[in-house]
């Protein structure tokens, strides 16, 4: 029996420690905010297995008296994992609607000291054994079926509900909707086993369901199951913390390749997929043109409309260019109204072509930065093709020439770059 104690204590403080590692509380995804709530859980129940394994399993020589207080610190450490328990699952389903409600967690914290201090005050002023006896083993039964059941039942059902948000949803992760699920289904299989199934006591339902109960039924300690339950939700989990990092990651690293407006990519990631796209016409010889294009007299719209309304016109141009290239091709907003287009595997002939397509599109856009104000804007593009024999960037050079000698010509034209 010593080993099942070690390992249901043991499963449980390492569920603990695996949320307080990986969880992030600064994380975008609201439920890392309440994770550390599961994390305490995990280590006051651990904790308070592994006292109970040595108390009636290895005691060695304690004193009547030291054995005692150590009795009552580990209901209070069992009873407290509960609340801990009870306090995320609240939160986890307050969290959905609304931000985390601080008070609730120093709520836990006054009801864990004070169950202290009601043991530590019953075990100073009752002088007989058997009622001490009576009074923990009922104050732990009732803190199973009151806090126990509901504190794992909760998180279960938060867990089931949290699969089905936008953020979690989301994160387009079979894995993660496996994790939620999971870890739902199975806290509430344990809520079943911690907080129904308790010690054998003389009123209902402990008298009928209990560990004895249980044992007859399955053949094996509940404790056993217990154990794998914790197993199972610390898989779950780990894997869920995983996920939430390398997303958290991956969107650090595409937040700071892409324009935060236009969501394009900016000139950060120009020059890393520039010199990229450089190479590989070099070794393949292939074609690999450039447009450099840029809104003819942007300044003046914003000064007559505003810059929100300036900033509207850049997401539409963005949009618009995207609709109007491949999914080969690269787009970016390279600074202010000017944009760079990448067209990997076309000539000269086939950039201008394309060139034309997005000038003529663009001068045909209806805009209205004012109420019953229609307003037509041009843009003037430059064209110029990667030479292998050159430095790389002389392309980009060579078509932002190209661009203001389209302006010098009288804007909303392409001009092609003849060096």
């Amino acid at each position: 029996m010593e080993i099942v104690y070690f390992v249901y204590g043991l499963s449980f403080f390492i569920l603990g420690l695996v949320v307080l590692l990986l969880n992030d509380t600064t994380s975008k995804y609201k439920l890392a905010a309440c994770f550390w709530l599961l994390a305490v859980f995990g280590l006051l129940h651990g904790a308070s297995e592994w006292l109970e394994m040595f108390l009636f399993h290895g005691r060695g020589d304690l004193s009547q008296v030291i054995f005692r207080w150590l009795i009552y610190i580990n209901y209070a450490l069992l009873i407290s994992s509960f609340l801990f328990l009870l306090a995320f699952g609240i939160q986890a389903l307050i969290v959905i609607k609304k931000n985390v409600i601080n008070w609730l967690n120093y709520l836990v914290i006054i009801m864990c000291l004070l169950i202290v201090f009601v043991l530590m005050m019953h075990a100073t002023l009752c002088e007989h054994d058997l009622a001490k006896h009576i009074f923990l083993n009922t104050v732990v039964i009732l803190s199973r079926y009151f806090f126990g059941f509901f504190g794992a039942a909760l998180t279960g059902v938060a867990f089931l509900i949290w699969k089905w948000q936008p953020e979690i949803r989301g994160l387009g992760s079979k894995l993660v909707n496996i994790g939620f699920i999971g870890t739902g289904v199975t806290f509430i299989i344990y809520a079943i086993l911690a907080g129904v199934i308790v010690q054998k006591a003389a009123f209902f339902p402990a008298s009928i369901i209990n560990h004895l109960s249980f044992i007859k039924l399955v053949g094996v300690p509940v404790q056993v199951a217990r154990t794998l339950c914790a197993v199972i939700v610390t898989i779950f989990i780990f894997g869920v913390l995983k996920i939430f990092s390398y997303k958290e990651k991956s969107d650090l690293i595409d937040r700071a390749q892409h324009d935060v407006l236009t969501k394009l990519y900016n000139r950060q990631a120009f020059n890393d997929l520039y010199m990229q796209e450089c190479e590989r016409s070099r070794r393949y010889k292939k074609h690999l043109s450039v447009l450099f294009a840029d809104i003819d007299d942007f300044k003046e719209y914003n000064d007559n409309y505003g810059h929100i309304t300036g900033d509207m016109l850049l997401k539409h141009l963005a949009n618009l260019i995207l609709n109007h290239t491949r999914s080969v091709d690269y787009v970016f907003r390279y600074g202010g109204d000017e944009f760079v287009i990448l067209l990997p595997e076309t000539s000269t002939q086939a950039a201008m072509v394309t060139a034309e397509r997005i000038r003529k599109a663009f001068s045909e856009l209806i805009l209205k930065p004012k109420k019953d104000l229609v307003v037509h804007k041009t843009m003037s593009i430059g064209v110029a093709a990667f030479n292998k024999d050159s430095r790389p960037f002389m392309a980009v050079d060579l078509a932002d020439k190209a661009m203001y000698q389209a302006k010098e010509s009288g804007k909303n034209r392409v001009c092609i770059s003849n060096e």
